[in-house]
């Protein structure tokens, strides 16, 4: 895979760590951009837009985990694969950073080139799941048809293949289009049991949505919820 070009953002207060991967990831021809303190990075990532970010969980202003949720509010984000890198390994630590929107979570002490590797793998995959719409098509057309019945959703000319849960969810919030949806009210609607996954796990669901239908419809009301748009 071509790294040239590919934007990555290490947020980490471990200074060796910092280094060293920033190193490693400029040699591999990766745009590399760093942050020690978590609010900086947030604010780095809202400029450079990276396609990764790789973050610590230990900062000394605001935790990793609340880092991630504040990253997952930010439209232009919606893309971006967010990774921990970090020393906990315990279960109840990594569950709670894939309910703020984590997509993997590498625990240290990692060498550099399984991190590059891993990164690869993750950057692939992305790259693979953002294909099937034409980027030309979704500035074009963005007219969203859903057919319940046949579960068939039509965005401009083209049709999308989505997972059940993400075709109810598209489905719930075009049932009343400009209603705004709470998270709860989405966790319960769509998944029966607010209790079963944290209430960050509907934006993740949102974020792989307007992946594949683009972001112009889905509308962020910042802490709140979500509303379609037409």
């Amino acid at each position: 895979m071509n790294t040239i070009g590919n934007r990555i953002l290490i947020i980490d207060s471990d200074k060796n760590f910092l280094e060293s991967a920033s190193h490693f990831l400029l040699e591999k021809g990766y745009e590399v951009y760093e942050a020690s303190q978590s609010i900086q990075g947030v604010e780095i990532a809202k400029s450079v837009i990276p396609h990764l970010i790789l973050l610590d969980i230990d900062f000394s202003d605001v935790n990793g985990i609340e880092a991630c949720q504040n990253l997952r509010e930010i439209l232009e984000l919606n893309s971006t694969l967010i990774v921990f890198v970090s020393t906990h390994n315990e279960d109840f630590v990594q569950i709670a950073c894939f309910k703020a929107g984590a997509d993997d979570y590498f625990t240290k002490p990692l060498k550099n080139n399984v991190l590059h590797f891993r990164i690869q793998a993750l950057l692939k995959r992305q790259s693979s799941n953002n294909h099937p719409l034409n980027a030309n098509n979704i500035e074009s057309d963005t007219t969203i048809e859903i057919d319940s019945e046949k579960f068939i959703v039509k965005v401009g000319r083209n049709n999308v293949s989505l997972p059940k849960k993400q075709f109810f969810l598209l489905q719930l919030l075009m049932s009343y289009p400009s209603k705004v949806y709470t998270r709860d009210t989405i966790l319960e609607l769509v998944w029966g049991n607010k209790n079963r996954i944290g209430g960050r796990a509907v934006d993740v669901y949102i974020r792989k949505l307007r992946e594949k239908i683009g972001s112009k419809h889905i509308v962020t009301i910042k802490g709140v919820g979500y509303r379609f748009d037409h």
